[in-house]
């Protein structure tokens, strides 16, 4: 392993990262002590090999009705063998459907463990489905927590793992306190965990940056030679301008800002207003369409249909 380095955290020193290689989790995982923690609304594959592995090496954290309503979505802990590593590395591999862990804990310690942080509350009091197995938000949370929110977070784990597909290698995020067996006092409670002010802007800021950044390459795809020709500022600007007014329409899922930032790049920048589209301001605005995202998708559509028709024409002629 390379030698460990401290990373840069104006909070705590405590947390470490670490490049390691998939020979030494082969290690770990002979040991049995890898796990993973992977989503499988992320990931439509993982549910069957849950369901292949059995409960003695697969566990969901939900539990109860949450997890028969929602085993499809849910995210899972699964004991990492050398089998199961290169099933992750042929179907997951460098997606943001999971992170790594190594404990000496079992699977079922671990599960009380992580289940905590599935819930939290942020500063405003309001409650947060904590999607922190995201390996995006993971990074940046940890970064910005204080060393007593790290030892109980991190508990019976030794370390978190991210997967650096590029590079191929995992970076090991760890502390360098000693971990502590769960005892009830810090496996349950009955206050929620809570989300810090300036935990929730880093996480907030690392989020739009991310989601910007696959808009970016998004658009690069559809349409390169337009992105060419406007230039990597110009590029950025529309699609800040386009995510800006998909907001304002009350549209937030990542396919639908894509929808509208595709619709910008192809229409105009203020498609919306523009008089050559009154389909589309007529829509957008149309009350009697009560989910906003689904007058977004028959102005989609509309689009589609007239720039299909506009292909056609060119062809004929």
């Amino acid at each position: 392993m390379a030698q460990t380095t401290n990373m840069p955290n104006r909070q705590n020193t405590e947390l470490q990262l670490q490049p390691t290689s998939v020979e030494h989790l082969l290690k770990f995982a002979a040991g049995g002590y890898l796990y993973a923690l992977l989503d499988a609304y992320d990931a439509p594959t993982v549910p069957a090999k849950v369901q292949e592995l059995g409960t003695e090496s697969a566990v969901c954290l939900f539990v109860g009705n949450a997890e028969k309503k929602y085993w499809e979505l849910a995210p899972y802990l699964i004991q990492i063998d050398a089998s199961t590593l290169e099933w992750m590395r042929q179907s997951v591999w460098g997606s943001a459907c999971g992170v790594f862990l190594l404990s000496k804990s079992g699977l079922e310690t671990l599960r009380t463990h992580l289940r905590r942080f599935l819930m939290v509350q942020l500063p405003d009091g309001e409650r947060w489905f904590f999607r922190y197995y995201d390996p995006r938000i993971l990074k940046v949370y940890l970064q910005n927590c204080r060393t007593d929110e790290l030892e109980i977070f991190f508990g019976p784990v030794r370390s978190f793992g991210i997967v650096d597909a590029e590079a191929d290698q995992i970076l090991l995020l760890h502390t360098s306190i000693e971990g502590r067996p769960i005892t009830q006092s810090s496996s349950s409670s009955d206050s929620l965990w809570r989300i810090r002010p300036e935990q929730y802007q880093a996480l907030d800021a690392a989020v739009h940056q991310d989601l910007e950044e696959r808009m970016m390459q998004h658009v690069r795809k559809l349409f390169p030679q337009r992105c060419s020709s406007l230039g990597e500022d110009q590029v950025r600007q529309l699609v800040r301008h386009g995510s800006a007014k998909a907001a304002g329409y009350q549209l937030s899922r990542e396919a639908d800002l894509c929808r509208f930032v595709e619709l910008a790049f192809a229409f105009g920048r203020d498609f919306d207003r523009d008089p050559r589209y009154p389909w589309a301001s007529e829509v957008l605005r149309d009350a009697s369409i009560a989910e906003p995202a689904a007058r977004l998708a028959k102005v989609y559509e509309n689009a589609r249909r007239i720039v299909l028709e506009a292909t056609a024409a060119g062809r004929g002629a």
